[in-house]
């Protein structure tokens, strides 16, 4: 799986308010949000695609390529 910042002929957007770049804060932000225990990779790569978009108002797309079977793929579980 490759989870890009962004397409390759835009840039990262950085932003101070979030104290990172906004697909490094979506990345973390990710776990903490999540509505389950667990956390998988193509939740993961939905989540991030979307919260990027939104929180740079468009200006930002994050891209996501996955190969093989691992859509499914147990990234997180929250301790009991």
């Amino acid at each position: 799986c490759i989870l890009n910042s962004s397409r390759k002929d835009s840039k990262s957007w950085e932003a101070d308010a979030l104290s990172h770049g906004v697909f490094t804060y979506c990345i973390l932000n990710a776990f903490n949000a999540a509505q389950t225990p667990e956390v998988r990779l193509l939740w993961l790569a939905d989540y991030v695609q979307t919260e990027v978009s939104r929180l740079s108002k468009g200006k930002q797309e994050s891209t996501a390529r996955i190969f093989g079977d691992i859509l499914k793929l147990l990234l997180y579980k929250r301790p009991a």
